[in-house]
């Protein structure tokens, strides 16, 4: 188990902060009016509730695929990296190129919704009024010349505060000393909500290919994905990366998931129940020993 100093510093030196912001206009607007309405109507108290109007009835085709496309940029920054401090997230320097490359062509695709959205503002709008009725206003919108700036997507990588960077500041000893070590006990927390994340992601993917493979041992019907096995690579890959502690157990956690349940392909189990019986019991095992809580200690 390292210190929280040393652990500071495997941080400070290996990862990186990242810092994803995604502004979206939403397309909803309190009605004032309609709300005061229906509150009248039922005999209400006023602040029992409001009207939400959505700005784009049955007009939302492109917004929708702006939307879509900035799901698939949270999820991908979901994906490679880990949860930390409020918003933020944990990568580790050694993905950062790839990642920003990666990210770079889905912000692409993003623009370019964006980009179809604007052309067709003013027809969409026009037909969002139509479809409002006694609800539109056209006061509501945004001229189309403003719609680029209504969306965006900005990505900062950000390092790791070391509690070495206390010594710079101006300050009493005791006090920058004091700082540091409550920054690097601070991170230490931080780190282990880390472990927490990836130990609850790798035993759900463990736990599944255990049911599943089971379930076809005994000749059950189920559907054997290829994504089982896929999710489970990616935990285990995060899994090495984020081991910032340089822990010998998670590394071994990493080596035996990689060769008792990753290293058969999916269709020797679909075409073995015999095999997939044995890697479901592998699976079971596996299970117990990463729910261990000393295999996640720092």
């Amino acid at each position: 188990m390292q210190n929280a100093s040393d652990l500071n510093d495997a941080l400070a030196s290996n990862f990186m902060v990242v810092d994803l912001t995604l502004k979206s206009w939403t397309g909803n607007m309190t009605d004032r009016e309609a709300s005061s309405e229906v509150i009248t109507q039922k005999g209400a108290t006023k602040d029992s509730g409001k009207f939400v109007k959505y700005l784009f009835a049955s007009a939302d085709g492109e917004l929708q695929a702006v939307r879509a496309a900035a799901r698939v940029i949270g999820s991908y920054v979901k994906q490679e990296t880990s949860p930390w401090q409020g918003s933020y997230r944990l990568l580790a320097a050694t993905k950062a190129i790839d990642f920003l490359t990666k990210l770079n062509g889905f912000k692409q695709d993003y623009d370019n919704t964006v980009a179809a959205l604007a052309n067709v503002w003013d027809v969409r709008v026009a037909q969002a009024i139509h479809n409002l009725g006694g609800l539109a206003d056209s006061n509501d919108y945004p001229d189309a010349a403003e719609v680029r700036a209504l969306f965006g997507m900005t990505i900062d990588l950000l390092p790791v505060p070391s509690e070495k960077d206390f010594s710079r500041i101006n300050l009493p000893a005791n006090v920058v000393t004091a700082l540091g070590q409550r920054h690097a006990s601070a991170l230490e927390k931080q780190m282990q909500t880390v472990h927490d994340d990836m130990k609850k992601n790798l035993l759900e993917g463990i736990q599944r290919m255990a049911k599943q493979l089971g379930m076809r041992g005994v000749g059950e019907k189920t559907r054997l994905h290829d994504t089982m096995v896929s999710n489970l690579q990616a935990q285990v890959a995060m899994l090495r990366t984020m081991n910032a502690s340089g822990s010998p157990e998670l590394a071994a956690l990493a080596d035996k998931i990689e060769q008792q349940l990753l290293a058969t392909p999916m269709e020797a189990f679909r075409n073995s129940p015999a095999k997939a019986a044995e890697v479901a019991e592998a699976a079971k095992n596996l299970a117990i020993e990463a729910a261990l809580e000393d295999v996640w200690q720092l």
